[in-house]
């Protein structure tokens, strides 16, 4: 029985929907804000998956397209394992048992293919052990902590870590610069813009110029839940990637 469909993509790899995935893994939250949610797990768009533009009737009729989602089966297989739920490992078995199917029986296969396919598995292998290698270093995310109640403080504690291992405290504003620059591309926050809107307010409510200039960038990112999640995360990668988690 066909739980959900399997195609191949141009470099003969298996994918699936990402909206397929969600129905079938019965989720409740909005596709978009799911999807967001698991690529947050260290999945690279073009690399783990490519996003689609659906044409569906409604927009025909004047409607914006849809964005579905090209998924390797090896992103969805952890995606399944991630949402920790029956269904999840119903179908994480499902992808499992349908991979065997697609893998090539090499014993039919003539000498000169089974050089080639060799060589292909000598490859996939060195592929792996990269994603080894990333899982342990996501490994190392997970474990540096940060408490969500004194998320500033210890962000910025580890913002000054980083900078003393550059060479000092003078390095503070380029490694803060650095990890907002990180939060704009992945999260397309316009931080910039959203700080000038906010110090506007604060100006039209309060009168007072001084609290206005005293907004910035964290405060923007404090008042939205989603862009707090992301930049602790960021800031756990630049731990690892600097050495001093």
């Amino acid at each position: 029985m066909e739980l959900i469909k399997i195609d191949v993509n141009a470099g003969q790899e298996a994918i699936v929907s990402g909206r397929e995935l969600h129905k079938v893994l019965e989720i409740g939250t909005e596709y978009a804000k799911w999807f967001s949610r698991m690529v947050e797990y260290g999945f690279v768009e073009d690399q783990d998956f490519a996003e689609v533009i659906v044409k569906n009737d409604e927009n025909s009729r004047g409607g914006r397209p849809s964005t579905d989602h090209a998924i390797k089966l090896d992103m969805a297989k952890e995606i399944a394992m991630i949402q920790r739920t029956e269904k999840g490992k119903q179908v994480r078995q499902y992808f499992i048992e349908c991979e065997k199917k697609l893998k090539l029986n090499t014993a039919q296969l003539s000498p000169h293919l089974q050089a080639f396919n060799q060589l292909f598995q000598a490859m996939a292998n060195m592929e792996l052990g990269q994603k080894k290698l990333e899982g342990e270093l996501q490994g190392i995310r997970d474990a540096i902590v940060l408490d969500p109640a004194a998320w500033r403080v210890e962000t910025t504690n580890l913002i000054n870590k980083i900078a003393m291992k550059l060479g000092g405290y003078e390095n503070i504003k380029a490694v803060r610069k650095e990890s907002y620059e990180i939060l704009d591309s992945r999260a397309k926050s316009k931080l910039g813009i959203r700080q000038i809107n906010m110090k506007r307010k604060v100006l039209e409510e309060t009168g007072s110029r001084s609290k206005a200039d005293k907004i910035t960038k964290l405060d923007v990112i404090a008042a939205d839940v989603r862009l707090r999640e992301v930049y602790i995360a960021i800031i756990k990668e630049m731990s690892v990637k600097y050495g001093v988690a």
